[in-house]
């Protein structure tokens, strides 16, 4: 059985989803230096937490699996040689998600999961995305 090494990606999100993915392209390469094999990051990685509040002009940020911002992440794992844990915004068809997909090492999607979230309070607005 092939040893695996899990790599867990913490990081100060901002606005500006373009250093988002530069600090997530170095913590990526970092966790492969020191031998992960599979790297998690942190939920909506992309942006700053927009769940926090309600806001419509945030369904703008949802894109398919076939989108920017998961094609570049697939891209990324297969460089590395890392398997990544990619939770974004997804559109599929007329519904959003919060996905993680898992991507290997060479860049294929393996496996989705669709987060099914209950509470709905101030603070905290996740069903409405």
């Amino acid at each position: 059985m092939a040893k695996i090494t899990v790599g867990l990606a913490q990081m100060d999100l901002t606005g500006e989803t373009a250093t988002n993915l530069e600090k997530t392209e170095r913590i990526l390469r970092e966790l492969k230096d020191k031998g992960a094999t599979i790297a998690v990051l942190p939920e909506l990685f992309a942006w700053h937490w927009f769940p926090v509040v309600e806001d419509s002009r945030h369904f703008q940020l949802a894109e398919p699996e076939d989108g920017p911002l998961l094609t570049r992440m697939r891209g990324l794992a297969r460089s590395i040689g890392i398997a990544v844990a990619v939770p974004l915004y997804e559109q599929d068809g007329n519904g959003r998600f919060n996905t993680t997909f898992v991507v290997s090492e060479h860049g294929e999607i393996l496996s989705r999961y669709r987060k099914n979230h209950i509470p709905y309070h101030p603070g905290w607005f996740e069903k409405y995305y």
